[in-house]
């Protein structure tokens, strides 16, 4: 039987294409999916996938949308500019008079609707697409939206405010931003760049020559670590495959210690050990990543099967009605609720769960096949998968 859990739950560090230049890590971003058409939700919903993002909310009508938007802070909001109720851009308009939403709206409409699109979208900010939509487009789009919207972080305002007073002659403060933005990242090569246009300014080139030795340092480090992170942690599966736990958990720990808190890392460690046959290690890097981000979905997955493979399957039956709390639109997280109940004995449950994700998604043939193998079966107690 075909494996849903690995093959369609997207995981969000596998297929970044051209949006990781713009989205360090996609998981910090919550999207809005506003439209009356399912179908195009979910067409909308796995062009999103496929680009790393993992956390979402749909409504159906703009009363549904604005509900929610009232209620949950979001990055993004992808609207039709036609829906029941509230239309995209008067949803738009009562969210950023309230304001409830400052994030930008992408919305999409009909070709007969583009020169009003036009006209009422704020150029930069919000952006729309003509139906019927189009994976490279929706990400170029997208793209351009995250970019235009991007706020400086807190080590770019107080980089901003040394070279203000750099600029200004006011050399004393200009350290003083700067010793802010060395503790806020101390591994910047800009902050040490800036340190020695500092010293320059103060006449002293033997301190500039070593804030610029620093830079280069640290430039070299930006540039190597994604790269020799990557390399540690498929030394680390290479171990594993081997059988060599030992070895596996120490370069995975040089690789982490040279990115430290940095959960698509923890991530990419934990799937490792999931991948090699140890799902109870694969369980402690996915419990991790929760911490920073408690309603990623993916996560929920990837724990409910850790758990399934260790045959705690009332664990993995709590983590997939997480997933499905936050996401009830997910047909796939119900197949995998269905699974783990059926492991878990629960015919019936496992039946009602196949149900619901053929409602969501009739033309879903592993659920059919599975449902119609346990409806013509019968009975109750334990099936084999």
């Amino acid at each position: 039987m075909m494996d849903r859990e690995e093959s369609q739950i997207q995981d969000p560090g596998r297929s970044m294409l051209k949006i990781e230049n713009v989205v360090r890590d996609p998981r910090r971003f919550k999207i809005l999916i506003a439209h009356g058409d399912a179908a195009i939700r979910r067409t909308i919903r796995n062009i999103l996938q496929t680009l790393g993002f993992s956390r979402f909310r749909e409504a159906e009508d703009g009363d549904d949308a604005l509900r929610k938007l009232r209620s949950d802070p979001f990055d993004l909001v992808i609207s039709a500019r036609s829906m029941p109720l509230l239309d995209g851009l008067e949803l738009r308009r009562l969210a950023r008079k309230e304001p409830v939403c400052p994030a930008p709206f992408l919305l999409t409409g009909q070709v007969e609707e583009e020169s009003d699109l036009c006209r009422a979208l704020t150029k930069g900010k919000d952006d729309y697409l003509i139906e019927p939509l189009l994976p490279q487009e929706v990400e170029d789009r997208i793209i351009q939206l995250l970019f235009a919207n991007l706020a400086p972080s807190e080590l770019d305002v107080h980089l901003q405010a040394a070279g203000s007073d750099l600029a200004a002659g006011r050399l004393s403060e200009a350290h003083q931003a700067l010793d802010k933005a060395e503790k806020k990242d101390p591994r910047s090569p800009l902050v040490y760049y800036f340190r020695k246009l500092v010293y320059d300014a103060e006449g002293r080139p033997d301190q500039a020559e070593e804030a610029l030795d620093r830079a280069r340092r640290k430039f070299a480090m930006v540039i190597r670590a994604p790269r020799q992170i990557d390399q540690l942690i498929e030394r680390g599966g290479r171990f594993l495959a081997e059988g060599k736990i030992d070895e596996a958990r120490r370069v995975f720990g040089e690789a982490l210690a040279m990115e430290p808190n940095h959960p698509e890392r923890t991530c990419q460690i934990g799937e490792a050990y999931l991948a090699h046959g140890l799902p109870a290690e694969a369980e402690k890097f996915f419990l991790a990543c929760l911490e920073s981000y408690p309603e990623d979905i993916h996560m929920f997955n990837r724990l409910g099967i850790a758990y399934r493979r260790q045959r705690k399957f009332s664990e993995a039956i709590a983590n997939y009605e997480k997933a499905l709390a936050l996401d009830p639109h997910e047909e796939n997280l119900l197949y995998n609720l269905a699974r783990a109940h059926l492991s878990a004995g629960n015919r019936e449950k496992a039946i009602a769960a196949l149900d619901a994700a053929i409602g969501l998604a009739p033309d879903f043939r592993e659920a059919k096949d599975l449902r119609d193998r346990l409806k013509h079966l019968g009975g109750a107690g334990p099936t084999t998968e």
